[in-house]
């Protein structure tokens, strides 16, 4: 009997986004089946069983099928790892082997390629350009790396020709060693910031960078760059790209075109005016919390706006936005006080956040707990990070720290390493290793309109939902 259908195996299916893409190349008529870790859990092993696509809790030679015609290797190193059966037998039957990358590459991202890229804001504006699009009646594929608060899948293709993406810099480390964005052929780029990151594959500043101006060196001819004035390194990097440049702000400045005016804050989110060359050109109304938000949603109206998107679509847009999980993402208000989850890790993450919550809640005591789950938290190197890290913070409460096997012990952080990078006049930090010890600290002395934000960019461990039980048995 002849072949209809293609197919397709993906190592690492139980991921955000490896997930979504597994039913996005089903709804194209590929036969699709998966594995992963045998740890895996919901949301997404909920997600695969309920649209039918059969994986298995573990990596088996048997899975790579000699009818498949392609093999996807998604998420980190973990899924390339030099004895995974699957990979070595797709490398023996010569079946065609991609990285998560390619294949969005490949499924994905069409003629029209706009790319939102930087250390900051890139998850937000790339999902703040699909509600615009979508508002305007647009027909695109996306992706991006994120939840969004209204449960919009993080990745759709479409028969279209224009494609919105997060252009993430980090590799899919083992397999691909090239940074993701690379792939995704820009015609039109945002770049937010170059605030070095991932020091585990970008040994110094310069290395970071270089990735960035790779990035842009990929646009053609006709290709524009968005581009924060004030963002670090920005400028430095956009520098050599030979290509149309428009600098956004949040303030007006010599140099830039777009920027905001007339800032509002409250409880609910904020308001502004967008202005470009000095005229008004509408105002916009947010969802989300802080400056930062603000001079996102700058970005994404100014590109959409020069893309022909209609004024109003972008005003609505913008106004639908509800934001991500986990970004200043309230989740419940108990007596009162507020318990918000955040992902903030590294210091303008942190700091970012922070302000935030000051300008929307001026009055608000701020408890902070926080988890250092950065990977480069376990270097020594990485404690200059946490100096004015928690300016804002009316209290500090760290988590425990877990090291890392191959870390020598010289080079381990250790809690109170931490509590003495960190310190500050005003803010009193705390190293608290045992989560009940955290729950108590938390829930001590905290009154009616205070706030208690947990950053992590794992998990909460439960500490968040103990916290809830207590304030709900002490109210």
């Amino acid at each position: 009997m002849a072949k209809n259908k293609k197919s397709v195996h993906i190592i690492g299916i139980a991921g955000k986004l490896s997930a979504p893409l597994a039913k996005a190349l089903k709804d194209l008529g590929w036969e699709v089946t998966g594995s992963d870790q045998p740890n895996v859990y919901p949301p997404v092993t909920d997600y695969l069983e309920k649209w039918q696509i059969p994986y298995t809790r573990g990596y088996y030679r048997e899975n790579i099928k000699d009818n498949l015609d392609l093999v996807i290797v998604a998420g980190s190193a973990f899924h390339y790892q030099e004895n995974n059966p699957e990979v070595q037998e797709a490398i023996r039957k010569k079946i065609p082997l991609i990285s998560q990358a390619q294949a969005i590459s490949r499924f994905v991202i069409k003629k029209n390629s706009i790319v939102v890229a930087g250390s900051f804001g890139k998850t937000t504006i790339t999902t703040m350009l699909v509600s615009i699009f979508k508002e305007a009646g647009k027909k695109f594929s996306y992706m991006f790396g994120g939840m969004t608060k209204d449960e919009l899948l993080p990745l759709q293709i479409v028969p279209s020709q224009w494609s919105i993406v997060e252009g993430d810099e980090y590799p899919t480390f083992g397999f691909d060693n090239r940074p993701k964005f690379w792939h995704y052929r820009p015609r039109w780029a945002i770049l937010t910031a170059c605030h070095w990151e991932h020091q585990d594959v970008y040994h110094s500043p310069r290395d970071y960078q270089a990735a960035f101006k790779k990035f842009l060196s990929l646009l053609p001819k006709e290709g524009k760059i968005f581009a924060s004035f004030r963002g670090e390194n920005v400028r430095k990097v956009v520098a050599q790209a030979e290509k149309e440049t428009i600098f956004y702000s949040l303030y007006p400045e010599e140099g830039v075109e777009w920027w905001g005016e007339e800032k509002r804050f409250s409880s609910r989110g904020s308001s502004f005016t967008l202005i470009r060359k000095g005229k008004k050109v509408l105002s916009c109304s947010l969802r989300v919390l802080g400056e930062h938000n603000i001079e996102n949603a700058i970005a994404a109206a100014a590109l959409s706006l020069t893309l022909g998107i209609s004024p109003s679509a972008v005003k609505k847009g913008l106004a639908k936005f509800r934001g991500l999980r986990r970004r200043l993402e309230i989740v419940t208000t108990v007596g009162g006080i507020k318990i918000i989850r955040d992902i903030s890790q590294t210091k303008p993450r942190v700091q970012g956040a922070l302000k935030a919550l000051r300008l929307h809640f001026p009055h608000s005591s701020i408890k902070v707990i926080f988890y250092p789950h950065y990977s480069a938290f376990r270097y020594r190197s990485s404690l200059r990070e946490f100096k004015g890290m928690f300016a804002g913070a009316s209290e500090v409460a760290i988590t425990r720290v877990v090291f890392k096997k191959g870390i020598a012990k010289s080079q381990r952080v250790l809690g109170k390493d931490i509590v003495q990078a960190a310190k500050l006049p005003s803010v009193r930090v705390n190293y608290l290793p045992l989560d009940e010890d955290v729950v108590e600290w938390a829930v001590k002395g905290i009154r009616k309109g205070d706030i208690i934000v947990l950053m992590s960019s794992g998990n909460y461990r439960g500490i968040d939902e103990k916290i809830v039980e207590r304030l709900k048995k002490k109210k």
